[in-house]
């Protein structure tokens, strides 16, 4: 595990980018955080793990589009296996995972709920309000399974209300597209809805800052990693699982939450046998849930995992 620090200035979001170089002198690269601009300075911190085969490792931090960025007092140092968990250890002296799953599709209910049941665990379920059976929409969860859902113990997080590209609406308009889907499923009576998802991953200072003001305690990103207890938790890092993604590649991840005492965030979109890069078949989502089951590491919801973050 290593820790990257810079302080920084920018007028637009920047990215923070791991460059890995392997022994046969090829490249691997891994987005590591995203960060919002930043009028004053402002510190950048990020925990990550470098994967096996690599001689050397170069962080870049860069800007993706028209503006400025500077950056001063840059490390980069070796943590020893992990952060310092918070007081009190709970999952970061342990490691844990949560599934989670965007967009409410239905095989979502029908498929990868009733494995989560036959475990015990609990799944994170990001929403979007009106998109869903009773609005006409084919293939996707009505209200009544996504209460049902919630009555099962599975924690239900908001994903705007129709999924569209937040950093293209009206500061009003994506106030009414994220606190308005968290009106949407608290009026449901599926509890309290603290975690939230960016769609498509895409967010700016203006997002995180109406996500905050809506009363969302954290907040799912599409940056690549593990959750620490250096996380920003308006950026909550994951691992996605895709059609291409293998069950070595999930243990992998999984043993190193373990090894690491980080967070895993599991990430899934369709649970079924479509074969779209999105999609992860029943076959291979029963085999990961079977392998976290026999790993014995916690398995917990965003609410649960933010409550032990400082």
């Amino acid at each position: 595990m290593y820790r990257y620090t810079d302080t920084y200035q920018s007028s637009i979001q920047s990215l923070l980018v791991a460059q890995y170089k392997r022994s046969d002198g090829t490249f691997l690269y891994n987005d590591l955080k995203l960060l919002p601009s930043s009028s004053s300075w402002a510190s950048a911190s990020v925990d990550f793990t470098v994967p096996a085969g690599i001689v050397s490792v170069s962080i870049f931090h860069l800007i993706q589009g028209n503006g400025t960025l500077t950056i001063d007092n840059a490390t980069l140092i070796p943590t020893s296996g992990g952060t310092t968990p918070p007081p009190g250890g709970g999952v970061f002296s342990t490691g844990a995972v949560t599934f989670r799953f965007d967009d409410n599709t239905q095989d979502q209910y029908d498929i990868a709920a009733p494995k989560l049941d036959s475990y015990g665990f609990k799944g994170q379920f990001y929403v979007i309000s009106r998109q869903i059976l009773d609005d006409g929409f084919s293939g996707y969860m009505s209200k009544a399974e996504v209460q049902n859902l919630a009555s099962r113990g599975h924690e239900i997080g908001a994903h705007t209300r129709t999924h569209p590209h937040l950093t293209d609406l009206s500061s009003s308009q994506q106030q009414l597209e994220i606190a308005g889907s968290r009106q949407d499923l608290q009026g449901w009576g599926v509890g309290q809805v603290n975690s939230f998802a960016y769609p498509f991953g895409e967010y700016d200072a203006t997002t995180i800052s109406i996500v905050k003001n809506a009363g969302f305690s954290s907040a799912a990103a599409t940056i690549d990693g593990w959750v620490t207890p250096d996380s920003d938790p308006y950026q909550l890092e994951f691992q996605e699982v895709h059609s291409d993604t293998t069950l070595s590649q999930v243990k992998q991840w999984v043993d190193t939450a373990a090894a690491n005492h980080t967070w895993l965030i599991l990430t899934f979109h369709g649970v079924d046998n479509a074969g779209d890069f999105y999609s992860t078949s029943p076959s291979m989502f029963n085999s990961i849930v079977d392998y976290v089951k026999t790993k014995g590491i916690p398995v917990i919801t965003a609410s649960q995992g933010r409550a032990q973050m400082p």
